[in-house]
C-alpha cells in the first residue's frame, strides 16, 4: 500500500470506524443545526440532510459489506 493510500485509510478509519472523532462532530453537528433550526435560522430540511447524510457516512461500511455478503471493511 502506498503512503497516500495508507493516510487516507486511517483518516477514514478514524472518522467513520472508530467512533470517537466522527461521532463527535457528527454530535455537535446535529446540535448546532438543530438549535439554528429552533431559532429560524435555517430550514429544517437541511438538518434532514446532514442528519441523513451522517447516517449514510457511518453506515457506508456496513451497507457495502450487505450488498457484496462480505464482512465489514473497516480496516483498510
Amino acid at each position: 500500500m502506498d503512503p497516500l493510500t495508507s493516510v487516507v485509510c486511517y483518516i477514514w478509519s478514524e472518522i467513520a470506524c472508530a467512533g470517537g472523532i466522527g461521532a463527535g462532530v457528527a454530535s455537535l453537528a446535529v446540535i448546532l443545526l438543530g438549535g439554528a433550526a429552533i431559532l429560524g435560522k435555517i430550514s429544517w430540511g437541511t438538518v434532514l440532510m446532514v442528519v441523513f447524510g451522517i447516517a449514510i457516512m457511518f453506515g457506508s461500511a456496513m451497507l457495502a459489506a450487505s450488498f457484496t455478503g462480505g464482512v465489514v471493511p473497516c480496516g483498510c
